[in-house]
């Protein structure tokens, strides 16, 4: 559940770096962001500085600092990476882009052989409701009442797409005749 509050976001990012065990962190911002006030679930924001914090912690060579930047009504938290991975993070990295890319593109291609381009477009429309799913799952989100009526029209769309139910029905119908 998104419980929005009202706070200095400058003053914030100090601290939650600082709760997060990281309070050498230098967090660097323009002077007029230092009084900028935002609307946001502090909890979540937390979890997201603190998720960004470790993994630049454990996938590089640590957050060197965190930068606040302000455009027109955005406001942007970025760190500054260090390129100083580890030879396991440089792996992991060349694995995800060649060989989690490379087997996504031929189990496509071949899906899309034998199955046909209709089939495997269906498959793709599941991927809203599953992030959506994980993301309640995973990261505590909330679902709302207007994901649950897209998981029915969706489920809709595949079946009427799909053919196969009215086919039996249809089969159904005749042999009740």
């Amino acid at each position: 559940r998104i419980e929005p509050d009202y706070f200095g976001i400058a003053e914030f990012v100090r601290r939650a770096a600082a709760e997060a065990g990281y309070p050498l962190v230098p967090v660097a911002h323009a002077p007029e962001i230092s009084e900028t006030v935002v609307s946001a679930d502090k909890r979540r924001l937390g979890r997201v500085i603190t998720n960004l914090l470790q993994n630049a912690a454990n996938y590089g060579g640590g957050a060197t600092g965190i930068e606040l930047r302000q455009y027109d009504d955005v406001i942007e938290i970025e760190g500054a990476p260090s390129l100083d991975y580890s030879p396991t993070v440089w792996a992991s990295l060349a694995y995800q882009g060649v060989m989690a890319t490379t087997c996504a593109y031929l189990l496509y291609y071949s899906v899309l052989a034998r199955a046909g381009s209709g089939n495997l477009m269906m498959v793709t429309l599941l991927l809203p409701p599953i992030a959506l799913i994980l993301g309640a799952l995973v990261l505590d989100e909330a679902l709302q009442a207007g994901d649950v009526v897209g998981f029915v029209v969706i489920a809709l769309g595949l079946v009427i797409v799909d053919g196969r139910l009215w086919q039996s029905l249809n089969r159904s119908r005749r042999a009740a005749d």
